[in-house]
């Protein structure tokens, strides 16, 4: 997978991790340079709206993130590759493909079909429908 580049005024920096928090029920993306910086930004976060706040860490990094041999799949979840949970995966009205609720990861994604055990049929409507 490709380094992922940001530009922050006149410095560029690659992104290591996203700190994704989740407040008033919207969720936030923010880029990292370090998963270090990802992991101070989440406790300033977590200091300053409450330690209820809910704030995950994904690192961007998806090609190591295969589940734990042990996990027992539940039923209407998918493994995250970029969280590394298993998550529930919502349908998108605008593609209709199914996302992540967290990190917003597409179910179509190479990785996810990686690691949860194949390729998905299509969500999309066929041309002509």
């Amino acid at each position: 997978m490709g380094r992922r580049v940001q530009q922050l005024g006149d410095r560029n920096f690659v992104i290591e991790a996203y700190v994704i928090t989740v407040i008033d029920g919207r969720n936030y993306r923010t880029p990292m340079s370090t998963t270090y910086h990802a992991k101070v930004f989440a406790a300033r976060v977590k200091e300053h709206f409450g330690e209820d706040t809910p704030v995950h860490i994904c690192p961007r990094d998806a090609a190591n993130g295969g589940p734990p041999e042990d996990l027992k799949r539940t039923p209407g979840y998918i493994w995250c590759p970029y969280c590394r949970e298993e998550r529930k995966f919502r349908k998108s009205e605008r593609t209709g493909y199914l996302h992540c609720s967290i990190c917003s990861i597409s179910d179509n994604d190479y990785y996810v079909k990686l690691y949860n055990g194949g390729f998905y049929p299509s969500r999309r409507r066929k041309k002509g429908e």
